[in-house]
């Protein structure tokens, strides 16, 4: 199970630092991470979003397994997306 949380959790993460990484050298820091977060935070953040909602139709089926998995993508991919977009985007 943690193996799968550290999995998941780092993909948001993972995806902005190779934005930051391609971003034009010469410019500042913050104008690296505002073009990051340009050019590939609408993906990540949708990648995250369709993460989030698929968690949450698992919370309605009658098969208990499926509702706590529901729980455990929901919250991972939750705080993941959070942590990517304002611990490290800013």
């Amino acid at each position: 199970c943690l193996s799968l949380m550290v999995g998941v959790s780092i993909d948001y993460t993972l995806h902005l630092a190779i934005g930051y990484m391609e971003s034009a050298a010469e410019l500042p820091r913050q104008e690296r991470a505002r073009s990051a977060l340009q050019h590939i935070g609408i993906s990540v953040l949708s990648g995250a979003l369709s993460t989030i909602g698929s968690g949450f139709v698992l919370f309605f089926t009658t098969i208990v397994f499926f509702q706590l998995f529901g729980l455990f993508i929901f919250s991972c991919a939750l705080l993941s997306i959070i942590f990517a977009l304002i611990f490290f985007g800013t």
